[in-house]
């Protein structure tokens, strides 16, 4: 239901709905409130006066009790209920000042003034304006998206363009599953954008990570092959534009595409090579040991050289990483917290690792 908010002395009024925050009611009326926080409820600068009405406004320990029963609000903190009339003190108004609002008409200057104002000067701009006409971009023009794909990294853009008419695009939200496990699958997935999991669980329903893809990673295509059942399951972990292409045209790509089957060679003895150095981890009791492997392991795979070390370019929990070992996480925390006091691992707060030199240097034998 539509409120109506006045703000005094301004005499500015505003139609809104109910529940809208008084700070952005005040905002978008061009009433300027000084809130340095951001609204966040920290600076207690926003204090307004409810003269009438009501507002619903959490508890708020920058006012002194005098003030609540006088009727003073944080506005960031409120929210309308019903019709209002707000005191803005001169405290908080810009400058202690009404904010000017701008005439509807402007002032413009003819070539014929510039040019006198200017005079004799020599105006030789280092940079100028261009108006470029640019195609509105579309799901379905996905060329540019796919030279990011390790399978199609090597191709011209005539080739390119080919495979691009056999490909289609399909957006998942995150936690929506991609393929269940022992589904049949006619279908080779490939990461355009945003990240995607392989895992599958045991009878007690226990998750055991098995790889994460991020853009330009490719799944599905041994069981597009060979017409088995998916050992595992595959659900995006945020949201992620995927390219699908369908078993007779992935295999129509592979044979007329040298290239394409040379990097498809080449991931799945990447691939194989994963799955030795899995095994060999869990062979091996020592939970220092199979985290360490599985940290070398993802910087090779999914790290970014800095400075520093290895980024790795994927926001690992505690959790994903006992998912993959094979451990629980409090060991793995245990671990890593022993790392992190050493200065050999830091973590983001995006959970983004950085891997730092002196970590490998101290296992060599790995």
């Amino acid at each position: 239901m539509s409120k109506t908010v006045h703000f005094v002395p301004d005499d500015v009024k505003a139609t809104v709905e109910e529940d809208e925050n008084l700070l952005d009611v005040a905002a978008n009326a061009g009433v300027y409130i000084h809130a340095f926080c951001g609204g966040e409820g920290v600076c207690g600068k926003c204090k307004v006066k409810i003269e009438q009405g009501e507002v619903a406004a959490t508890q708020a320990t920058q006012l002194k009790s005098a003030e609540i029963e006088q009727g003073f609000r944080l506005a960031c903190q409120s929210k309308v209920v019903s019709d209002l009339v707000v005191h803005i003190p001169e405290t908080i108004r810009k400058d202690g000042k009404r904010l000017q609002r701008k005439p509807k008409t402007t002032r413009s200057i003819s070539a014929r003034s510039f040019d006198d104002f200017i005079g004799g000067w020599d105006v030789d701009p280092l940079v100028e304006k261009r108006f470029f006409a640019l195609n509105k971009p579309t799901i379905e023009d996905n060329v540019s998206d796919l030279k990011g794909v390790q399978l199609f990294s090597d191709l011209t853009e005539e080739e390119i363009t080919f495979i691009s008419t056999r490909v289609t695009l399909r957006e998942f939200q995150k936690g929506q599953t991609i393929l269940f496990e022992e589904d049949a699958n006619n279908y080779m997935y490939s990461v355009l954008k945003g990240e995607v999991k392989v895992y599958y669980s045991n009878a007690e329903g226990k998750e055991s990570i098995v790889a994460f893809h991020g853009s330009g990673d490719s799944f599905g295509e041994v069981s597009l092959i060979d017409q088995q059942a998916i050992p595992a399951a595959v659900v995006a972990t945020e949201k992620s534009l995927v390219a699908i292409v369908g078993r007779e045209d992935f295999f129509e790509i592979v044979l007329s595409q040298p290239k394409v089957l040379n990097n498809l060679l080449l991931m799945l003895t990447g691939r194989l090579r994963h799955s030795w150095n899995q095994v060999r981890m869990l062979h091996f009791k020592d939970a220092s040991f199979r985290v360490r492997t599985l940290f070398r392991e993802m910087a090779e795979e999914r790290g970014e050289a800095v400075a520093e070390g290895v980024s790795l370019k994927l926001r690992l929990t505690h959790q994903n990483i006992a998912d993959m070992t094979g451990l629980t996480r409090e060991t793995v925390t245990r671990i890593v917290d022993k790392w992190k006091k050493a200065g050999t691992v830091t973590m983001g707060s995006n959970r983004q690792m950085l891997i730092r030199h002196s970590f490998f240097e101290e296992n060599l034998d790995l």
